[in-house]
């Protein structure tokens, strides 16, 4: 976990929500890392359009930003894959979906975690290349 976190420039001080963040949906625990994922995709959302709100491009920048298929390539150029618990009947595979999901469920274990701080949020997002 500690080379997890150096990655993302972020050390928790309750590494359960790390260990939560990386169990998908459909794992142990069943819920997995689905709480997390609604809480870090609004966190994105918002950490996004705060760094671009004099720009009125915000959809834009969320279209492009926030989307599965650039979060899952995040997280795939960040090495997430070894850190993520596979499901069963994906038979090892992490699909594009269950790594977006991890990635926004990172995020929002980053905000629960630092006490809702966005720098921390913002930071992690920038580690991981998401953003501007």
């Amino acid at each position: 976990m500690e080379e997890l976190q150096d990655r993302l420039g972020y050390h928790f001080n309750s590494t359960p929500l790390l260990e939560e963040a990386l169990h998908p949906a459909g794992t142990r625990p069943l819920q997995g890392n689905k709480r997390l994922a609604l809480v870090g995709d609004s966190v994105l959302s918002t950490s996004l359009l705060d760094e671009w709100y004099d720009t009125e491009d915000g959809d834009h920048i969320l279209r492009k930003n926030a989307c599965n298929k650039h979060l899952s390539c995040k997280g795939e150029a960040c090495e997430l894959d070894d850190f993520i618990t596979g499901q069963p009947a994906q038979k090892g595979e992490i699909t594009n979906g269950t790594r977006a999901t991890t990635v926004e469920a990172i995020l929002g274990a980053v905000w629960i975690d630092s006490g809702k701080n966005i720098h921390a949020v913002d930071r992690v997002k920038a580690n991981l290349g998401i953003g501007v």
